[in-house]
């Protein structure tokens, strides 16, 4: 019995140090004791999982795409590296499932602000446009979650004209920084709420200098006002029927106009605190094969922030979508497996801490270049941690700092080739009927 003891002990303590070497030292282990200790969930008895090596497992499994049986397997194989007489199994799925429970969210979310700070501490500078503004952007996009009755009272089934989604759904609205990918907050929400429900939540993170991309479904007119009171600013597109009722008190350019919102009477009643009026800054482009679209900032200076420029910079806002579409294709955030609306934000953390990571490793590859991180590619940076990960377990501890700045160079070397102009046709590019004898003409016109 102490040897099982001494050989689980001497599997945990090498998990730690070598399991994901290239981000212990962007998360050391007293992070993850002292995230544990101020939720009230450290360990009261010795063994393998203790609450740093169940939160890198959960990551670890992440990766694996396939059943939860491989990832622990694939993952515990990396301490056999170093220690051969153990099993093939340290520990098994039931467990691990216990121990992942015992987990709060609390020691989650400690550890998700303990990473955030971390990583603005050491790179401010990467996270800013212009030197001055720290370049957000908001939205959303569906994640299917696991068959369970309590995730499916929870979150609830889309459906639509041909009825309910057999497979429950949920709404991920983040905050993510442009120039990075770096995530910094999250809120899932259940089919019955809308994106603006998240967006309440999402601006309390936001601070003075901020620069917020949103696209047009994002337009409650509390949110918009709240967002210049935290000292924050946005860049949003609006839709041809709000453009074309808004108040223009002032032509400042060709495309340019200062003009004036008013709340509707439903939301002074519901929200009398709201001021009157809200003054902002309307401009009007079109890009050639392509319908006239229309954008609202808080950026009243035409002389400091010209009309090309904004233009310009709010197509960056589609790094978002590609961001989402990473974490669909590289560790699957779609794949999760708790039965349990807590357990499903458990992994949503462990997904996205674990994206961080990666981001962290990219940010820091493209410091010594003219890049921004986003231009290099993330799915390639994947590869290279993971591979990174066998490298390192198999190396000796003096030579990992040397496999770290290799992983770096790696990484430096996948950059995005830049097309700019590159458009495809999509399934929706024709009129579409509204109703009524009315249609609408898609984003695309023709085909330049």
């Amino acid at each position: 019995m102490m040897t099982i003891d001494r050989h689980c002990r001497r599997a945990t303590t090498i998990f730690q140090r070598y399991g994901l070497a290239p981000f212990q030292s962007i998360l050391p282990s007293n992070v993850f004791t002292e995230a544990a200790t101020d939720a009230g969930c450290a360990p009261q008895r010795s063994g393998p999982l203790v609450p740093e090596v169940v939160a890198w497992l959960m990551m670890y499994v992440g990766l694996h795409t396939t059943s939860m049986t491989q990832g622990l397997t694939q993952a515990w194989g990396l301490v056999r590296a170093r220690c051969p007489w153990l099993g093939t199994t340290i520990v098994s799925e039931k467990a691990f499932c216990q121990a992942r429970q015992r987990l709060t969210l609390g020691f989650w979310r400690n550890l998700w602000r303990t990473l955030t700070h971390r990583f603005e501490d050491r790179f401010a500078s990467s996270l800013l446009w212009k030197n001055t503004f720290r370049l957000l952007a908001i939205d959303g996009s569906d994640v299917d979650l696991p068959i369970a009755p309590k995730v499916t009272q929870c979150f609830g089934q889309p459906r639509n004209q041909h009825g309910r989604r057999h497979r429950p759904q949920a709404k991920l609205v983040s905050l993510c920084s442009v120039l990075t990918g770096f995530c910094l907050d999250f809120k899932l929400i259940g089919k019955r709420f809308t994106e603006h429900h998240a967006l309440r939540h999402l601006i309390r993170h936001l601070r003075r200098n901020d620069l917020v991309l949103m696209d047009r479904g994002f337009f409650p007119y509390r949110a918009i006002w709240q967002i210049p009171l935290r000292g924050a600013h946005f860049l949003l597109r609006l839709s041809n029927q709000h453009a074309g009722h808004v108040r223009r008190s002032q032509q400042v350019g060709v495309n340019e106009w200062i003009v004036a919102f008013h709340p509707t009477s439903a939301v002074r009643c519901k929200h009398p605190d709201l001021p009157s009026v809200l003054s902002a800054r309307l401009l009007r482009y079109q890009r050639p094969g392509f319908r006239p679209s229309w954008l609202l900032t808080s950026l009243t200076d035409t002389r400091t922030h010209t009309y090309g420029e904004l233009v310009g910079l709010y197509h960056r806002r589609w790094q978002i979508e590609t961001i989402y579409r990473e974490w669909k294709h590289g560790p699957n955030i779609q794949n999760l497996r708790s039965h349990t609306p807590v357990g499903v934000i458990k992994e949503i953390y462990a997904h996205l801490i674990l994206n961080n990571l990666v981001r962290w490793v990219m940010v820091d590859a493209a410091r010594s270049t003219e890049l921004h991180a986003i231009d290099l590619s993330y799915l390639t940076a994947l590869t290279h941690v993971k591979a990174a990960l066998i490298a390192m377990n198999r190396a000796h501890p003096q030579e990992i700092i040397q496999l770290y700045q290799h992983l770096l160079s790696n990484v430096r070397s996948a950059r995005i080739r830049k097309r700019p102009g590159r458009s495809f046709l999509r399934r929706f590019d024709k009129p579409r009927s509204r109703g009524y004898g009315k249609t609408q003409q898609p984003a695309r016109l023709c085909q330049t």
